[in-house]
């Protein structure tokens, strides 16, 4: 009985699903049917970095996997309790897992064991940018020579792409009426709209010798973080 219901409620149903149907594909079909402007609305919005990421890594390497370990850890150790004493807190700090794993070369053919290799990447994130030297300093006092890099970034972006969509909207707007006044004709409303998201370019790394101070001590600068948007847009014109 039950079934018998279900299939009657279907019958019931599919005309009017159809019916919607058609009615939608009809509303697409003379939308694109009618005349057409196409317009791409795009805007770029920047701001100076609030944020550095510092990345270090603990290396060694030996014939004893215990000691290398030991000494991956005892660098990475003295590097985050200096940073600590430094004034960091410990959710500025990110300590990857370490990396062991062995090294072979090859003699006459013949695969030979050559050791251990370690390491462990130790990153800060910092608002300070005068801090940068001085970790960089504690990185090397620690044993830590290499320097995985760094990259300037936004506590929040949020904002900026908010910004930035906002202006490529109106930059499609504006060239709608441009081309719309250009030819006579007038704009009637939107019939397709697809949008990009808003895109965040990190600022690389710069720096810059401070010649006030008459020091050789570099000065990181950052150069700007860019959001950029991008809207394209086809309006219905008489």
């Amino acid at each position: 009985m039950k079934k018998i219901m279900n299939n009657k409620i279907l019958k019931t149903l599919c005309p009017v699903f159809v019916l919607l149907c058609s009615e939608n594909a009809a509303l697409a079909s003379s939308c694109e049917d009618e005349g057409t402007i196409s317009v791409t609305g795009t805007a770029s919005v920047t701001a100076t970095p609030d944020v550095a990421s510092l990345s270090f890594v603990a290396a060694s390497s030996g014939k004893d996997a215990k000691a290398v370990r030991s000494n991956v850890e005892q660098k990475a150790f003295i590097l985050i309790e200096s940073a600590l004493k430094l004034g960091l807190k410990k959710e500025q700090i990110i300590s990857e897992s370490m990396s062991l794993y062995p090294v072979y070369n090859y003699n006459d053919g013949k695969r030979v064991f050559d050791g251990y290799n370690a390491n462990r990447e130790i990153t800060f994130k910092i608002s300070d940018f005068t801090l940068i030297e001085k970790l960089t300093d504690l990185a090397l006092k620690a044993g830590i020579e290499q320097i995985g890099g760094f990259t300037y970034e936004l506590k929040d972006s949020s904002s900026l792409k908010k910004i930035a969509d906002a202006n490529a909207i109106t930059d499609a707007k504006e060239k709608a009426l441009r081309l719309a006044q250009g030819f006579n004709v007038k704009v009637k409303g939107v019939c397709r709209i697809s949008f990009s998201d808003a895109q965040l370019e990190h600022a690389p790394r710069f720096m810059a010798v401070n010649s006030a101070k008459q020091s050789m001590v570099a000065e990181y600068t950052p150069a700007p973080v860019k959001v950029s948007s991008e809207v394209n847009v086809v309006y219905t014109i008489d």
